[in-house]
């Protein structure tokens, strides 16, 4: 039997985005972790927030994957000074990590080198978030280090509930 744990990503990916993600499921299927993902495994019936909360509730682990989804050229901001370019995740990323926080479930952070901000600033959330590394694999044993400690948490985390 595999323990649920809800991943939060946008549903349309580039190729390079759909690559690490096949790695990162790949993770999951070995370390018997079933990932549910509100618009991938799971479709709402609801408002998507009340879905996302409902898939939450019956997990023992959250993922949370900062992938680029939009792009803005200069941008201005208020007395921090104008930056040249900024990439964003998906808005749901913020919402869903809120979700895990609130319901004190373990959670895993990673992100593109270009996402900032929000849940993936270090410190927000009293998780390390992890940057992707160009190269991202799961026989590296520093992925497999971090996903397999991960995963010990979610394993207490389900059997003391």
């Amino acid at each position: 039997m595999k323990i649920p744990v809800f991943v939060s990503r946008p549903n349309l990916l580039t190729p390079d985005q759909e690559k690490v993600m096949d790695e990162i499921f790949a993770i999951l299927d070995e370390l018997a972790l079933e990932p549910r993902t509100l618009g991938q495994s799971d479709y709402p019936t609801d408002f998507p927030l009340k879905e996302a909360r409902a898939i939450i509730r019956h997990c023992s682990g959250g993922l949370v994957i900062g992938f680029a989804q939009e792009k803005a050229a200069n941008v201005e901001r208020y007395n921090r000074g104008d930056v040249p370019s900024k990439t964003y995740p998906t808005p749901w990323n913020h919402l869903e990590a809120g979700i895990l926080f609130a319901s004190h479930i373990p959670m895993l952070i990673w992100r593109e080198p270009s996402i900032t901000g929000g849940v993936f600033d270090n410190g927000v959330t009293g998780n390390f978030v992890h940057a992707f590394e160009p190269d991202f694999s799961r026989s590296d044993p520093r992925v497999r280090a971090v996903f397999s400690k991960w995963q010990a948490e979610i394993s207490r985390n389900y059997y003391e509930h």
